[in-house]
């Protein structure tokens, strides 16, 4: 036998031993797992009743906004299950400590319920058939990404619209008080201007947070012909400076 026989031979002839891990499987793990009785009871959370969760919400919420006005700047995250009272509790508060409050709830329909539960809570929609007259420009535009506002309502003051001046949609925000609507609408500055509080009540963020857009073949490449045709224009102009 030649070579290193032992650590020792190894370090004096400069070399290294190789190192290899080694993981033993506990032979436990393999075998069938039965549930089996034992002398001592195991810990068992009860957590609270729906009263007492009622309570603590209710008190937690209320407390947020009655000092709404002193803590600026701060978030409250109120994580109970439903039926705990959630909205009840912003709705009562709202009206007691008479806030203009922004609310964002998950879809229109549940806008539309609070909306009627609660009277003292205005509904904002977004744009639709009901209350923009050009509606179909606006879903055009929408679609292709562009800025509804700037190029079909009303840009610097102007209006764009020939029915500006009486528009439904721009008119519910002539509404005193508090404001409820579905997610989309916490990115849309004439819902957020004026709030003093902002209540996200179960709203789908993520839905409103991604915007996707699906472009088809035949404008991708007309888009990339535009951006060669940009391209070459930018370098001739360039080259001509020299």
């Amino acid at each position: 036998m030649s070579g290193p026989k032992g650590l020792d031979d190894l370090f004096q002839l400069g070399l290294h031993p190789r190192v290899r891990q080694y993981r033993a499987t506990p032979p436990e793990l393999g075998m069938r797992r039965t549930p089996h009785a034992v002398s001592a009871a195991g810990r068992v959370d009860r957590g609270s009743d729906l009263a007492t969760a009622r309570g603590k919400t209710q008190a937690a919420i209320t407390r947020m906004i009655r000092d709404a006005r002193i803590q600026r700047g701060k978030a409250l995250l109120v994580r109970s299950a439903q039926g705990a009272g959630k909205s009840t509790a912003v709705a009562l508060a709202l009206q007691q400590h008479r806030l203009n409050a922004r609310i964002l709830v998950g879809t229109r329909t549940l806008a539309q319920e609070q909306a009627a539960t609660y009277h003292h809570y205005r509904l904002i929609e977004g744009r639709n058939p009901h209350n923009c007259q050009r509606y179909e420009v606006v879903e055009s535009l929408g679609a292709r990404g562009h800025p509804i506002e700037r190029l079909a309502c009303v840009a610097d003051g102007e209006p764009l619209c020939p029915f500006f001046q009486s528009c439904a949609y721009y008119r519910q925000f002539a509404q005193p008080g508090t404001w409820i609507a579905a997610a989309e609408q916490l990115y849309n500055p004439r819902f957020v201007r004026g709030g003093e509080f902002v209540v996200v009540d179960d709203a789908e963020l993520p839905r409103a947070m991604v915007e996707e857009h699906h472009v088809d073949l035949e404008t991708l490449t007309h888009s990339a012909e535009q951006l060669r045709g940009k391209s070459r224009g930018l370098h001739h102009r360039t080259s001509g400076r020299g």
